[in-house]
């Protein structure tokens, strides 16, 4: 009420309704606040619309006006690189190839030392989504050298081991995959589900399959 056309306060007053998923108010004051100052808080509305909302258009919208208002500077949007949020928003649109090259943009203007590992990851889980297994495994690998807890790594390099029947290795991974995830190890957020994010279903599944497989192979072999 003091400071009404304070696109920071707006700003700010937004949060605690978006998170309690009261959208209709938080995206009233969080409006304002773009429509004062866009180039300061259209990031932060996209990242809104494309982690709570689901809205990938909308999101899509708001991170290239942004980067259309600060071409001198690599925008981090609830401190991500924008160019990692579009390639997100490209590849839930099913432009994929779009996707791809904003992952890579994204790694490439990133600070060294500072290049977030859900980038590398993002791009191996979207190449597998497309058939691309044997890319998407080398991406997987040099993620698990980066961070070597990486449960979600572990869960596609498993799945595509048993695609291509290297039932050991896909057994290893899936278990270390289980492990991980139930030490926290995993793609989280207290508010909204994360993009891609997998659950301690889907790695029981995977390990289920493994060893079905694996038991059925071993009983064709003893009966031969």
């Amino acid at each position: 009420m003091q400071y009404p056309n304070n696109a920071d306060v707006l700003h700010e007053r937004s949060v605690a309704f978006n998170k309690r998923g009261m959208y209709a108010r938080g995206f009233q004051l969080l409006d304002s606040a773009v429509h004062i100052d866009p180039a300061s808080h259209l990031g932060y509305r996209g990242w809104i619309k494309l982690h709570m909302l689901r809205d990938y258009k909308g999101a899509l919208r708001d991170f290239l006006r942004q980067d259309a208002l600060t071409a001198d500077h690599v925008d981090y949007p609830m401190s991500e690189n924008i160019h990692f949020l579009k390639a997100i928003c490209y590849d839930k649109l099913g432009d994929h190839e779009t996707a791809l090259t904003c992952f890579d943009t994204a790694r490439t203007s990133s600070m060294d030392g500072f290049v977030d590992y859900k980038i590398d990851l993002y791009k191996a889980i979207v190449l597998f989504q497309n058939n691309r297994e044997t890319n998407a495994a080398a991406i997987f690998r040099q993620v698990l050298e980066q961070y070597p807890k990486c449960s979600e790594a572990y869960y596609y390099l498993a799945r595509i081991y048993k695609h291509s029947n290297r039932k050991d290795e896909a057994a290893t991974c899936a278990s270390l995959a289980r492990a991980y995830y139930l030490q926290g190890y995993k793609l989280k957020n207290a508010y909204n589900e994360m993009p891609y994010e997998i659950y301690l279903e889907d790695i029981n599944l995977l390990n289920c399959q493994i060893t079905s497989t694996q038991v059925s192979t071993n009983g064709n072999a003893d009966r031969n």
